[in-house]
């Protein structure tokens, strides 16, 4: 029995037509630890959710998480005192690595509109998750909130455990930061001069020798 070859693995194939048809709700994104695809679909049931995509495999599905979790909506009813009743608008989704000493991993951090049961009025939130074989949400904030200042959605970045966001106020253009698992609240940091920050990216590495944060 030794000397008798096993068959191959079957091969797992499915067709990019089929998968990259589905609705999209924003930008596609990297996974910066494998170079996966990470998007926002709408599932067949009318659901929404992120899904890890391997072009390496004709874009078959590695792993998925739905945006609104039954832990989304217990986190968004303590903070907020209401009820989702669904996704209005996916603003951005950013990936990054996580601040982990013991082992490299992934955060990934949207920003979304919900609509609220009742009032039917809108909350922006910004839902952080740690990245993996089994996705599971980190914590929930409220974006930076102020009458004096504007943030560019757009711009939401993730690296070493925290999240930056461009923006501006009567001092002049700003970057706000903040790190979810220390603080729910941002840090404005001013770019100084009569600067407008039009894009920001950061590093795909967790060399502490490198600069995270580069923007323009």
């Amino acid at each position: 029995l030794t000397e008798i070859p096993e068959p191959p693995p079957e091969k797992i194939s499915i067709s990019p037509e089929i998968v990259l048809t589905r609705e999209f709700c924003g930008s596609p994104i990297s996974n910066p630890m494998n170079g996966n695809i990470l998007v926002v679909v709408k599932t067949p049931g009318g659901d929404v959710a992120i899904e890890e995509l391997d072009p390496a495999r004709q874009f078959v599905k590695v792993t998925s998480s739905p945006m609104l979790s039954p832990m989304v909506r217990r986190l968004v009813s303590s903070k907020y005192q209401t009820t989702v009743y669904r996704i209005d608008t996916v603003l951005s989704l950013a990936s990054g690595f996580a601040d982990s000493l013991i082992e490299p991993s992934i955060s990934v951090a949207a920003m979304i509109d919900v609509l609220t049961l009742g009032s039917r009025s809108i909350i922006r939130i910004v839902v952080v998750w740690w990245w993996g074989d089994s996705p599971y949400v980190e914590s929930i904030l409220t974006p930076p909130a102020g009458n004096d200042f504007v943030y560019a959605p757009s711009t939401l970045q993730v690296a070493d455990g925290l999240l930056f966001l461009a923006g501006s106020s009567p001092r002049g253009a700003c970057v706000f930061v903040t790190k979810p698992a220390v603080r729910k609240s941002w840090s404005a940091n001013y770019v100084g001069g009569e600067s407008l920050v039009t894009c920001m990216t950061t590093t795909i590495t967790k060399d502490r020798n490198f600069a995270f944060l580069a923007i323009a």
